[in-house]
């Protein structure tokens, strides 16, 4: 597997799996067509990447988007857009959630927990940017 990751994060990226890792910032897609030799099939991406990420995936390959974005890359791209506000209701998606995390299968990256009355100042520590991992609060 290929990933991307800031400076911070080799570590942590290679322990999911990745055996190459390409350095984000200018270049990114053509890093990425150098260490795979040709464009990609499918991009996941988590980090709102697209406009730079799209030109590494081939004439008709895929991306994931897992935040909000409204492009369209063309080329016969087709675009998954996913989004956690489509399942909050689906209880049967939020227990083989729960089951993934006690079985070890995904791992939960918590940056910070506050109570629901810090709220804003969660909200600021989100807007100041660099956040590595998701903010919980705590009803």
């Amino acid at each position: 597997m290929v990933a991307d990751a800031a400076e911070t994060d080799v570590d942590l990226i290679r322990s999911f799996g990745a055996s190459e890792i390409v350095r984000r910032g200018d270049g990114m897609a053509q890093r990425f067509r150098n260490v795979v030799s040709a464009r990609l099939d499918a991009v996941a991406d988590g980090a709102l990447l697209c406009e730079q990420i799209t030109p590494a995936i081939r004439n008709g390959g895929q991306i994931v988007v897992v935040r909000f974005w409204d492009g369209e890359p063309g080329r016969d791209i087709t675009v998954h857009r996913i989004n956690v506000r489509g399942s909050v209701t689906d209880h049967a998606d939020i227990a083989r959630l729960a089951e993934q995390v006690e079985s070890g299968v995904l791992t939960l990256r918590v940056t910070a927990v506050f109570p629901a009355d810090q709220a804003v100042d969660a909200h600021r520590m989100l807007d100041r940017g660099g956040v590595r991992g998701r903010i919980v609060l705590e009803f």
